[in-house]
């Protein structure tokens, strides 16, 4: 009874102990802050612009536009913003967007203008071949307007000219999916 006594107890403790660590190492370690730099490439800029051209109804409605970064939909730069100027877009940090309600659909919109922004995300940028510091490179990117939204992977070459020639590989998601 005494052994049986004990090893539960030692169980316990390391439980205890366990846990507490765990509480320990979660709650005093604050996240780094976000670096966007792996998002905000040559190549994804220009799948962007690649991605406003195929999301061409969207962008001829829409005069306000947002850029997020990674799966958390992190903020991109005023810098990044700047360089899609010349999309006709009026480009805002995501702290300017906010979800309302109208019945029963959630719409995001941008605060000041109350106008539905297009929302772009660049998701993931990617080597193609890790070996060569030239080499084309992988991006995942999205759009979302009003109920719809696409989120595409692309090839992204770089030309000797300094620009970049992007191709679409894949649809990763679509929504409302594509009826058949």
């Amino acid at each position: 009874m005494q052994v049986m006594l004990s090893c539960v107890s030692r169980s316990l403790f390391f439980l205890l102990v366990g846990s507490f660590l765990a509480l320990t190492a979660c709650g005093s370690k604050s996240s780094p802050p976000f670096d966007p730099s792996p998002y905000e490439t040559p190549s994804a800029l220009a799948v962007l612009r690649e991605v406003l051209r195929e999301a061409r109804e969207a962008q001829a409605i829409s005069t306000v536009g947002v850029v997020m970064l990674g799966e958390k939909l992190n903020d991109s730069t005023p810098a990044f913003r700047a360089a899609l100027k010349d999309t006709g877009i009026q480009w805002h940090p995501g702290a300017d967007i906010t979800q309302v309600w109208i019945g029963p659909i959630a719409r995001v919109i941008e605060k000041t203008s109350k106008l539905q922004p297009i929302q772009l995300q660049v998701v993931s940028v990617s080597k193609r071949d890790a070996a060569s510091s030239a080499s084309a490179e992988e991006v995942v990117a999205a759009w979302a307007f009003e109920d719809r939204m696409v989120r595409r992977r692309y090839l992204a070459t770089p030309a000797t000219d300094g620009s970049w020639t992007v191709q679409a590989l894949e649809i990763v998601e679509q929504r409302p999916a594509p009826s058949l």
